[in-house]
């Protein structure tokens, strides 16, 4: 019995894909690396309130903010509460690197 089902699955196509090789567009709701519109931000912060990992930093004056990738969850509380969609997500996953200036979003 083990052995006609080692057989059947041996005969299938794999399930996963060669990834670096072959890439697939992530899903449509998919929370990747974050973009932040500077022109749409009123400088509210409810952004920086409503984040649990604390990776937003707010300077109201200039209405700028600063994300830290590193810390973040990507849970979208940030863009849930943004009353203007100044922030939203990228399809951008691949976010590893050796240096961490280039995980924050400015």
């Amino acid at each position: 019995m083990i052995i006609i089902e080692a057989l059947k699955a041996f005969m299938k196509k794999p399930f996963t894909t060669k990834y670096p090789l072959s890439k697939k567009k992530p899903a449509k709701l998919f929370r990747g690396k974050h973009i932040f519109h500077k022109d749409k931000c009123i400088g509210c912060g409810l952004c920086e309130e409503n984040c649990h990992s604390n990776c937003i930093k707010v300077d109201k004056e200039k209405k700028r903010i600063k994300i830290r990738l590193d810390t973040c969850t990507f849970c979208g509380l940030c863009r849930d509460v943004c009353p203007v969609d100044a922030i939203e997500f990228s399809d951008e996953f691949e976010l590893s690197t050796k240096n961490k200036d280039d995980l924050k979003v400015e």
